[in-house]
């Protein structure tokens, strides 16, 4: 069957399988990608997910899936870089607090105890 520009429509039923595993893959990367630790696997499945959907794009059918592959793909990736930041920024804010008090991290790991609290604050 083709339609009247003479492309050949897809039968009823016929799916692209890369294209749907890219947008499994998209989503469940985007959406661990928000959660700490977990989030770790996202720096491998966005990517996947985008190259499944690339290569999946130019098939008849599925694009629409293979598109939302890639869309969640590069925005998990981009979580990703956004929990990267964010936790460089707050070990740059908490070193630079640290020094303008005149704490260097040797002096922090020196009253750390067995406990991981810092000796100053337990009570003896």
């Amino acid at each position: 069957m083709t339609d009247d520009a003479g492309i050949p429509l897809p039968e009823h039923g016929e799916t692209n399988g890369m294209a749907l595993a890219a947008m499994i893959t998209g989503v469940v990367g985007f959406v661990l990608a928000f959660i700490p630790l977990v989030g770790l696997l996202s720096w491998i499945i966005c990517p996947a997910a985008v190259i499944l959907g690339f290569l999946a794009i130019g098939k008849p059918v599925g694009k629409g899936m293979a598109i939302t592959g890639i869309i969640t793909g590069i925005l998990g990736f981009l979580v990703c870089i956004a929990w990267v930041a964010l936790v460089a920024a707050i070990g740059t804010a908490a070193t630079g607090a640290a020094e303008e008090h005149g704490i260097d991290s040797d002096t922090i790991l020196e009253h750390i105890g067995a406990s991981g609290v810092p000796a100053y604050y337990t009570k003896s």
